[in-house]
């Protein structure tokens, strides 16, 4: 038998002026979760979002609060991922509300399947459903694979489809319609376009996120051959927890 001893999934995340979102979406992750107990979140906040902080800082649960620069979207989550203990994380965000009942355990068991961890696990959105990853689970082998969390490029979108790529392209995408984590997105009519959302908006037409995104194929490419060569590897095992 397993003695699990620490948090077995981390939700990683940044949030902006949204305490009230973050804690529906944090009440809805523990309250279907199994093991809620297990469940750590590592967030990246503003410094110059002090309301946020304060709120954030009168929760109870586990949550590790980093406080930076605003810098870009990706690099929130990679900085914010430095806190996360746990071996399975999910990048995800404050517009979501976990529906499915034991969600965690459900997700456990798919990487527990695996034997090298090297795969992208997703859920039904609702909105995208099997079309994108909008959001996902990674095993920390694979974070620690490519060096990252997410593509560190992007001041808005893109990194969903860019892991989504390269998921495909070595055949470890893995779907989970029975579980549900709702994206309550304003484009779909399911949350006010605040000003998060027009802040957001306005960085990805800026930035032209799309065209960068075109440019970096080579990038994805080098990505695609770090996973693959970790694939062969086939003496990797899973560190070993406690054992009672």
């Amino acid at each position: 038998m397993l003695l699990i001893t620490k948090p077995n999934i981390t939700i990683v995340m940044s949030t902006r002026k949204r305490h009230l979102l973050f804690q529906r979406m944090y009440d809805s992750a523990l309250a279907t979760a199994k093991y809620p107990d297990l469940i750590e979140m590592s967030v990246y906040v503003d410094n110059d979002d002090i309301a946020t902080q304060e709120y954030l800082k009168t929760m109870k649960g586990d949550i590790k609060i980093t406080i930076g620069e605003r810098i870009t979207l990706s690099d929130m989550l990679n900085v914010a991922y430095k806190k996360a203990t746990a071996d399975i994380i999910l990048c995800g965000s404050d517009d979501l509300i976990f529906r499915t009942k034991d969600w965690d355990e459900r997700v456990i068991n798919v990487f527990n399947q695996s034997k090298d961890k090297l795969i992208l696990v997703f859920p039904d959105d609702l909105i995208l459903r099997n079309s994108l990853a909008s959001f996902f689970f990674l095993h920390r082998r694979w974070i620690e694979t490519l060096g990252y969390v997410l593509p560190p490029y992007y001041s808005c979108d893109m990194c969903d489809v860019w892991m989504d790529e390269i998921s495909k392209m070595i055949g470890r995408r893995i779907y989970l319609p029975d579980v549900i984590i709702e994206h309550m997105h304003y484009r779909v009519g399911k949350s006010e376009f605040d000003e998060t959302y027009a802040e957001g908006k306005a960085r990805g037409e800026r930035d032209d996120v799309w065209k960068l995104y075109y440019s970096h194929l080579d990038k994805r490419l080098t990505d695609v051959e770090k996973l693959r060569k970790a694939m062969k590897i086939k003496d990797w095992k899973l560190e070993t927890k406690e054992e009672c």
